[in-house]
């Protein structure tokens, strides 16, 4: 069971209700409670808790032992008590105080609480007198290098004591299972022996029985093997026959495919020939289009230009027939009277010679392109 109260804030006062609460609780196994704002009277608190559990782990452990139960009980085995600034040396005197017939605690985590020189030294005392203590972490206090390196030192050594400990409980029970193996093999071979002296004249009786039948069973199958043999060449030829049959098949059906293929190959070609033909005739027939296209477009221009003209000749008769008749209106005004020019309507202004400026302006039009052609 794990309990953390990590940045609760819960004071001196909250971790004395808490450890009332947890009393009666044997399955703790983790418990969390850094940055709680805990000072020394909770470290005093917390090493009472230690005390009393230890207490009631052994009575529960001898109660269980008389009633053989299986179930083995485990005390709190990780303790983790980080930036708690307040603890400082005099809390830490009073952990070591109980942790030091401790037999559960593992790993204690005191980041940065305050410690000094003094506390680190009081832990070394506690390293060297409680050896189930495997992992400590005090770092961002005021402890210089070589007290460090000493806790190091001691916490190394520690480990691999239990790694070598651990190595030698897997090599005696290894040791233990392969020398039960091995009398048990042993045995086993023994009743084997035992078995075969008293089953030896038995044996020779029997042997003589067993040479007889196995002879009979010999010559029984020899016979079922013959008429095996000859079954499967006739089952063989069955099937080498058939497959016979299927190659002829299949070698007429491919000489028809090359006839087919050689006929279609023919008309292939043939169709060949007539398309190409088609196509030179198609040829021709395009250019003698675009040359027709060209004429078409030759007398488009030419009859354009013949009406042009002849608007011309209509703008310049309709022209010479106004100066004729101006030419005759002077000769009968007399000289006296004045002739009103604003009245008379003048050349330029006529439809006709709006008409005659449009064919000048499409004969300028039309010239580059005779020119080219």
């Amino acid at each position: 069971m794990c309990l953390s109260l990590k940045k609760c804030y819960i004071g001196d006062v909250g971790c004395d209700l808490l450890l009332n609460c947890l009393k009666n609780n044997p399955k703790l196994s983790v418990l969390n409670l850094s940055s709680c704002k805990l000072s020394s009277r909770s470290a005093m608190s917390l090493s009472l808790f230690l005390k009393r559990r230890k207490a009631d782990l052994l009575q529960n452990i001898w109660e269980q032992s008389s009633e053989e139960n299986t179930e083995k009980l485990q005390g709190l085995h990780t303790l983790i008590l980080n930036q708690n600034p307040k603890i400082e040396d005099t809390g830490l005197k009073q952990l070591i105080y109980a942790l030091k017939n401790d037999v559960w605690l593992k790993t204690l985590s005191l980041k940065r609480c305050g410690i000094s020189k003094l506390g680190a030294e009081m832990m070394i005392r506690l390293l060297q007198s409680n050896n189930r203590i495997v992992r400590l972490d005090l770092t961002k206090n005021h402890i210089p290098i070589n007290t460090l390196q000493i806790m190091l030192s001691i916490l190394k050594k520690r480990q691999e004591m239990s790694e070598k400990g651990v190595l030698n409980k897997q090599f005696c029970l290894n040791w233990r299972k392969n020398i039960k193996n091995e009398i048990i093999k042993f045995t086993k071979r023994h009743r084997k022996y035992s078995q075969n002296r008293i089953e030896r004249p038995r044996k020779s009786s029997l042997q003589k029985h067993y040479w007889k039948k196995t002879q009979r069973f010999e010559r029984f199958i020899q016979e079922k093997q013959a008429k095996g043999i000859t079954k499967e060449d006739y089952y063989r030829r069955k099937k080498i026959n058939d497959l016979e049959l299927q190659l002829l098949n299949l070698i007429e059906s491919n000489s028809k495919l090359k006839e087919e293929l050689s006929s279609n190959k023919a008309l292939l070609n043939s169709e060949v020939q007539q398309r190409s033909k088609i196509e030179n005739e198609l040829q021709r027939i395009s250019f003698r289009l675009n040359d027709l296209k060209s004429k078409v477009f030759m007398l488009n221009c030419i009859s354009s230009k013949a009406c042009n003209e002849s608007q011309l000749l209509t703008g310049f008769k309709y022209i010479f027939e106004k100066l004729e008749s101006f030419s005759m209106l002077k000769q009968n005004v007399s000289v006296n009277e004045e002739i009103d020019l604003e009245t008379v309507e003048p050349l330029w202004s006529s439809p006709l010679a709006e008409q005659m400026e449009n064919c000048v302006l499409n004969c300028s039009q039309w010239k580059p392109y005779f020119i080219s052609h």
